[in-house]
């Protein structure tokens, strides 16, 4: 009989799987059987083990279909006959001469079964890393180490023990004489073993011993799978609870109590993970529908905490009243939801911070849009959003972001693509000569480029690089700031600028033309349908920028200022523009068949550029003062006639 059955579960293990053999094969303790059960392996991983095999009788290979760990663990068990078990995971891997210690101990107290200490090893930085739990130190007191210890009398520190399998040893007989057998989850089966072995325990020893290298952040991991899986920890909680039931009560509410802190350490992470994702409904609901249907009259007040009260008010707005925990939703802002709830007849109130930023809102389900739309609406602006029955100019805007965020404009908020529709509506007089497109920067062949040029992303706003000497370029920089800018999606930068996620991003290089880098005044045409409005005007002769606002086609400077911070009102105004009534034209030409653009130009000296057309100009926010042009310009904005009602429930 084999003094120790090494039982390793195997699926996909082509990376690390050598490592483990070896570490166990290279053991002081040769007495030894490795039971290696090929979970359905795709990779190169069973001819590993064959080759091993091959070279060691001690190496035996057992292989079913891809059941997952649980399932390979217990096949591993029922063929095992060695007087002790280690369960490895074949991504860890053992310290050198540690087993022929590890089994005196058992022998020689008669033990059934031990639990040892543990290194981690991260996978991405290769650097060994302390974790308490691993280590014991927050766990076991020094006076424990080494101990014989049982559950009837030591249950209160001894449920906390690290639970997974790979972090102790067990005897074949206590296994056999008490019919353990892993639960056969995805994930989350470690637990409930844990906790069906420890119930059971009379003779238990915590070693003061490192045994295994845990490997994590590696992608093959069953911990990355956790969150994919989540309902197998539903699953683990309920087994759990059932072994509960046959237990003393004392120690059962101790079990309970602490699985509960687990599980909503779990719920509260995973919320975190899905919570702007489209699985998050469905993980809401199912987590949901659970909470409620558990017994929490086990609960203890004095190991309960706020932190994972939050957590379970997240998910829970009304539970029966007669239980411990009343929780229900309070009242829900812009960066903060507030929960009531009743703990053992007190009445508290939290607040759970909501961080809404870039990747919040990217990572959104499209039926949220319109609801997460109103509150950055009333955030930014201080106004509630009226979508059903929109006045203003600012309303229309976040209307059609919602609503007409078509193909065509975003075709012309490409800065690359909209340049064959100027070429066709226009004529290419009017564009900035193009000297390059690429997908990314290493592949443009600088050598080819002028002494001077522009770099532009085409897909979004300040992603510009204004090169005046190539010989003092600094790339590296360069190529830093457009892999991020590559990577923004700017539908989600600023209030849901929905038409231009269909912008493929790319780097496009221009001539280098100095006076419109310098260009004093910058005209934006807000037109109607074809019909120019207004001319924005930013003058840029002072040290200070002044922006005033003109009618058309008499250059009259109107009292409108705009409340951003960009610029001062400009009480003087310009000239008239002398190629005013060209630019009229272009503009005309230009928004013919939109409800809404702003088409900005350049005139340096006698010749007019084109620089953009803007269809969210200040994304729907801009702060009008005084307050009737935000209704005078809305006025003139007719919104085109759509499914708002169908289109709106998928936002």
């Amino acid at each position: 009989m084999p003094k120790i059955s090494v039982i390793i579960p195997v699926y996909n293990q082509e990376r690390f799987l050598s490592k483990c053999l070896d570490s166990v094969l290279n053991q002081d303790l040769e007495d030894i059987e490795i039971i290696c059960v090929d979970d359905g392996s795709t990779d190169s991983t069973y001819s590993i083990l064959q080759s091993y095999a091959s070279k060691d009788a001690r190496v035996k290979i057992l292989r079913q279909e891809n059941k997952f760990a649980g399932s390979a663990r217990n096949l591993g068990l029922s063929v095992a006959s060695g007087e002790y078990i280690h369960f490895l995971d074949s991504d860890d891997y053992l310290f050198p001469n540690i087993y022929k210690k590890i089994y005196h101990t058992l022998k020689e107290n008669n033990l059934e079964m031990v639990k040892f200490r543990a290194k981690v090893l991260d996978d991405e930085t290769r650097e060994t890393q302390i974790h308490n739990w691993t280590e014991l130190v927050s766990i076991v007191p020094k006076d424990q180490f080494n101990k014989v210890l049982s559950f009837k009398t030591d249950a209160k520190f001894l449920i906390s023990l690290p639970d997974t399998c790979w972090s102790g040893m067990y005897s074949l007989e206590f296994l056999k004489r008490n019919n353990k057998q892993f639960n056969e989850f995805r994930v989350a089966n470690d637990t409930s073993f844990f906790i069906q072995c420890i119930v059971d325990v009379d003779r238990l020893m915590i070693l003061d011993e490192y045994v295994v290298y845990w490997r994590t952040n590696v992608g093959t991991s069953l911990m990355d799978n956790r969150i994919k899986y989540y309902e197998c920890q539903l699953k683990s909680y309920l087994t759990i609870a059932d072994i509960c039931k046959k237990i003393p009560e004392k120690q059962a509410k101790l079990i309970m109590n602490q699985q509960f802190e687990a599980l909503m350490y779990w719920l509260k992470k995973w919320n975190e993970e899905l919570e702007n994702t489209e699985k998050y409904d469905d993980f809401k609901n199912t987590v949901s529908e659970f909470l409620k249907s558990l017994d929490l009259s086990f609960l203890n007040k004095k190991v309960i905490s706020y932190w994972w009260c939050d957590t379970y008010c997240i998910f829970v707005d009304n539970v029966k009243k007669d239980m411990p925990l009343f929780g229900y939703f309070k009242f829900k802002t812009y960066n903060k939801i507030k929960y009531t709830f009743i703990l053992f007849g007190i009445k508290l109130t939290l607040s759970r911070k909501i961080k809404r930023g870039y990747k919040y809102y990217k990572r959104l389900n499209k039926r949220r849009y319109k609801k997460e739309l109103e509150m950055w609406y009333q955030h930014v602006t201080g106004n509630f959003l009226n979508l059903k029955h929109p006045e203003t100019i600012n309303e229309k805007i976040q209307w059609m972001k919602l609503y007409d965020s078509t193909p065509l404009k975003s075709r012309l908020t490409d800065k690359y693509a909209v340049r064959d529709f100027i070429k066709e509506k226009i004529g290419e007089k009017y564009l900035i000569p193009n000297l390059g497109v690429w997908d990314k920067f290493d592949d443009i062949d600088f050598d080819k480029l002028p002494n001077q040029f522009v770099l532009k992303g085409n897909h979004g706003c300040g992603c510009n690089i204004i090169v005046k000497d190539k010989s003092t370029f600094d790339k590296e920089e360069a190529r830093k700031k457009f892999k991020t800018w590559l990577k923004t999606d700017y539908a989600f930068t600023n209030g849901f600028e929905l038409h231009y996620s269909a912008i493929k991003p790319k780097i496009i290089a221009e001539k280098y033309i100095e006076a419109v880098d310098q260009a004093a005044i910058d005209y934006k045409f807000i037109c109607c349908d074809g019909k120019p409005i207004l001319c924005w005007v930013t003058n840029k002769y002072l040290t200070v920028h002044k922006r005033g606002f003109y009618s058309l086609p008499d250059w009259t400077l109107q009292n409108i200022e705009l409340k951003d911070g960009g610029a001062e009102l400009d009480t003087e105004g310009v000239p008239r523009p002398q190629k005013l009534d060209e630019m009229i034209e272009i503009a005309k030409t230009l928004s013919k068949g939109f409800p809404l653009v702003r088409v900005d130009l350049y005139l340096i000296e006698n010749d007019i550029y084109f620089g953009e057309m803007t269809f969210t100009s200040a994304s729907g926010a801009a702060a009008f003062y005084p307050d009737k042009w935000n209704y005078i310009l809305g006025d003139k904005i007719t919104l085109p006639e759509v499914e708002t009602k169908k289109r709106g429930a998928k936002c």
